[in-house]
């Protein structure tokens, strides 16, 4: 996903093509409860280092929430555990545990149809340790978005600037910003066409951005589910059709879940 339209975030050596205005996150990632159980959750993974953070997981449930287009719970369950998904004592164990990830999926599609889903930090009041977790959170969210890289108008056409939209502009530059603060190894090649820049600044400017870049994200997915010729998808209905972790191959609600 490197390069190409996700290399056009600033040009000139650090003007923004995004105009950066202050956004305040005042919401928590999760309710106490939710974070202590998908804390657990998360630690049952077959293979921990696959597996997403619990700022990783909203970011994650977040990028889910607003892409326009259904993902089927069995094609991202293992991008947050990992392709051996999850370690369950039992199936009781797993539709217990596994209830408060998709009763937290939920809630967050609830609050993007209700248009009240917003980026969850304050970065007005950072601390040092935040920016760990704000970077994480992006990754969750770069995470989903590359499963549905349609939706964000990133595929293998070569587009020039000239052919490119303000509108085409706006979302290169969201999806850069979302990259190089989930991938900061990735930020020389999104600034490979800069004048030479200090690496500490070009990071500060992302981490400013990154509260307008999900805005118009969420925008922009707005938009397009607008466009889609099939009815909105209930998340309640892709629960219920997930593949049960038990390993019988049938849905969770037919397994499990019942």
């Amino acid at each position: 996903m490197r390069g190409g339209r996700w290399g056009n975030l600033l040009r000139d050596g650090g003007d923004a093509i995004l105009p950066v205005r202050g956004i305040r996150g005042d919401k928590p990632i999760f309710t106490v409860e939710e974070r202590e159980k998908l804390s657990d959750l998360l630690a049952r993974a077959v293979n921990p280092d696959e597996a997403l953070t619990v700022e990783g997981l909203h970011g994650f449930l977040f990028g889910l929430a607003i892409t326009p287009e259904p993902v089927m719970p069995s094609e991202w369950l293992p991008q947050v555990f990992g392709e051996a998904v999850a370690d369950f004592a039992s199936n009781v164990d797993a539709n217990e545990t596994l209830e408060y990830l998709f009763g937290a999926y939920h809630r967050i599609c609830i609050l993007n149809e209700q248009d009240l889903l917003y980026f969850p930090f304050d970065m007005e009041t950072l601390k040092e340790d935040d920016l760990e977790r704000i970077g994480e959170w992006a990754y969750g969210l770069y995470a989903a978005m590359c499963l549905r890289l349609n939706v964000w108008g990133i595929d293998e056409r070569v587009v020039t600037e000239l052919e490119m939209s303000d509108e085409d502009r706006y979302l290169s530059a969201s999806c850069s910003v979302v990259l190089g603060v989930a991938v900061p190894e990735s930020v020389p090649e999104l600034f490979e066409d800069a004048r030479q820049a200090d690496m500490g600044t070009i990071t500060a400017i992302l981490y400013a951005a990154l509260p307008e870049a999900v805005s118009t994200l969420r925008d922009h997915a707005r938009k397009v589910r607008k466009t889609l010729s099939y009815p909105p998808y209930d998340t309640e209905e892709l629960i219920k059709e997930r593949l049960c972790p038990c390993g019988s191959g049938k849905s969770f609600g037919d397994c499990c879940g019942k």
